[in-house]
C-alpha cells in the first residue's frame, strides 16, 4: 500500500470510524473496505463499486458467494457478493454508450464515496456510499445522477438490509431518463442439486437459456438441473432459498423492485469464465433484486427512486 492510500485509511478511520462497530481497513489487493459489526455478525463493503463481498450472520456461517478467482482490481467487477447493475443490465446497452460499453453498466467498476456511518437507536450499523455523474459516464450514458448504496447490519446482528437510491439531477428542462438497476447477490449454498427455490410460483418469466422464450413458473419451487437464467417480471415477492445440504433458509424480502433474476451458471459456463472457478457454479446460485426490461425506471428530474433488499438466514430444524 503506498503512504497516500495509508494515509487515507488513517483518516477514514479518525473520522468515521466507530469503536466496536465500524472500522475501515485494506481488504483483497489493498482495496479499501469498511467492516461493520453487530451483534456479533459482520458485514465487508468495499469503497470499490460499493460492494458487499461478505455477510456471516451471528452465530451463522457467510451467506454470500465469492469466488476464490474474482478479480479485486480497480476497473474491474468482483465477482460475487453484491455487485450493483447499473444504469443497464446484462448487454441491454443504450445505443449511446457505443459497443465496447461494459456489461451491468458501469456503477459496478467504479470507485464510491463513503458519505457517513452511523450507529443507530437499536444497535444497527450503518453505511452510506455516494456515486454521481461525472463527464467519464457522461461518455456513456449523458444524464446527471447521483445514487446511493446503503447498508445496514441489524442490531442483533442477523439482518443485512441494502438500499440502491438514484436520483435525477438533471435541470427542470431535462428530459426523464429510463435506467435499469440490481441488486446482483450471489448466495452461498451447500449443494445446488439439494436446492430449492419458492416464492416465484406462478410468475411469468423470460428464459435467457431457451432463446428468451416467455414462460410462467408453475405451482412449485424452482430447481436446478442445468444452466439457469431467468428474469421474473411484475413481482414483487419475498424469495426463499431452501439450502438443505446446509440445513439452512435464506430469506430475500424486497421493496420497490418488480423484477427477479434467478441464476446459476452451471458447468460450461462456469469453465469459459475466467473470474469464476470451474468447480464454483454447485456451491452458489444468485436471486437478483431488480428493476429491468419491462420493469424499468424513468424519473423526471428532481425524482428519485430506492430499491432494498433484506437478507436473513433460517436455521432448518
Amino acid at each position: 500500500m503506498s503512504d497516500s492510500d495509508a494515509k487515507v485509511l488513517r483518516q477514514l478511520n479518525e473520522h468515521m470510524g466507530i469503536d466496536d462497530a465500524v472500522r475501515f481497513e485494506a481488504g483483497v489487493n489493498d482495496l479499501f473496505r469498511a467492516v461493520l459489526t453487530a451483534g456479533g455478525g459482520e458485514v465487508h463493503v468495499y469503497r470499490h463499486a460499493a460492494h458487499v463481498t461478505h455477510f456471516q450472520p451471528a452465530g451463522g456461517e457467510p451467506v454470500l458467494f465469492v469466488s476464490d478467482a474474482s478479480l479485486f482490481e480497480p476497473g474491474k467487477p468482483i465477482r460475487g457478493g453484491v455487485p450493483i447493475c447499473f444504469p443497464w443490465f446484462a448487454d441491454n446497452v443504450p445505443q449511446s454508450a457505443g459497443p465496447d460499453a461494459p456489461m451491468h453498466g458501469f456503477a459496478r467498476h467504479q470507485f464510491w464515496k463513503f458519505r457517513s456511518v452511523d450507529q443507530l437507536d437499536d444497535g444497527a450499523v450503518q453505511t452510506v456510499l455516494a456515486f454521481k455523474s461525472s463527464p467519464n459516464t457522461h461518455k456513456l450514458w449523458p444524464h446527471h445522477f447521483v445514487a446511493t448504496m446503503t447498508v445496514t447490519l441489524s442490531g442483533d446482528g442477523q439482518t443485512l438490509a441494502m438500499q440502491h437510491w438514484v436520483k435525477h439531477k438533471g435541470p427542470a428542462d431535462a428530459e426523464p431518463f429510463i435506467f435499469e438497476q440490481a441488486l446482483h447477490s450471489y448466495f452461498r449454498v451447500g449443494d445446488i442439486h439439494q436446492c430449492a427455490i419458492t416464492g416465484l410460483e406462478g410468475a411469468a418469466y423470460t428464459d435467457k437459456v431457451d432463446n428468451f422464450t416467455t414462460k410462467s413458473q408453475p405451482n412449485e419451487p424452482i430447481r436446478f438441473t442445468g444452466e439457469t437464467d431467468r428474469v421474473f417480471h411484475n413481482t414483487d415477492s419475498t424469495c426463499v432459498i431452501h439450502d438443505d445440504a446446509s440445513r439452512r433458509r435464506i430469506v430475500i424480502e424486497k421493496t420497490g423492485s418488480q423484477s427477479t433474476i434467478v441464476w446459476n451458471p452451471w458447468i460450461d459456463k462456469a469453465a469459459n469464465m475466467a473470474d469464476f472457478g470451474d468447480d464454483d457454479w454447485p456451491n452458489m446460485l444468485c436471486i437478483e433484486t431488480a428493476n429491468v426490461a419491462e420493469n424499468a425506471i424513468t424519473l423526471k428530474p428532481g425524482e428519485s427512486h430506492a430499491m432494498t433488499a433484506t437478507i436473513h438466514a433460517e436455521t432448518i430444524a
